[in-house]
């Protein structure tokens, strides 16, 4: 884990010091290479197979920020040409009770290989799988 985020507790939202977040692209906190900037939103890349879609504004949850989610496809279709990914998971946990830990708004674009062991699984079937529910 990195010195600079807090420690993940179930529950409790992750914040970097001093509670700034570490997707907020004017605090210098953000660690991922930038990949696209547009005026509302910037695609980062924080592993070779794994990118985050974000407003460039401090969202949390609630409504979006209306000119993000404009750009938001674009973004999305410039990432998947810039690194000419063919299939992919795209999701965000919104809200607590989904998951969402870190308080700014960010979708997570993860490439799946056909050898990857959930490859052919959606969201659906696998959320099922995780609620036992299959």
């Amino acid at each position: 884990m990195s010195a600079t985020m807090s420690k993940y507790v179930p529950g409790r939202p992750v914040t970097g010091p001093g509670g700034r977040c570490p997707f907020c692209l004017d605090n210098g906190m953000f660690k991922g290479e930038i990949l696209v900037e547009t005026k509302h939103g910037f695609v980062g890349k924080i592993a070779d197979d794994l990118v985050l879609i974000c407003p460039k504004d401090h969202q949390t949850t609630g409504p979006w920020d209306t000119m993000f989610a404009v750009e938001y496809f674009e973004l999305l279709r410039l990432t998947l040409e810039i690194l000419g990914w063919k299939n992919y998971n795209d999701s965000c946990n919104y809200g607590h009770v989904a998951g969402q830990r870190l308080e700014h708004l960010h979708y997570k674009v993860q490439r799946r290989d056909e050898d990857q062991p959930a490859s052919g699984w959606g969201l659906d079937a696998l959320i099922n799988m995780v609620n036992g529910t299959m």
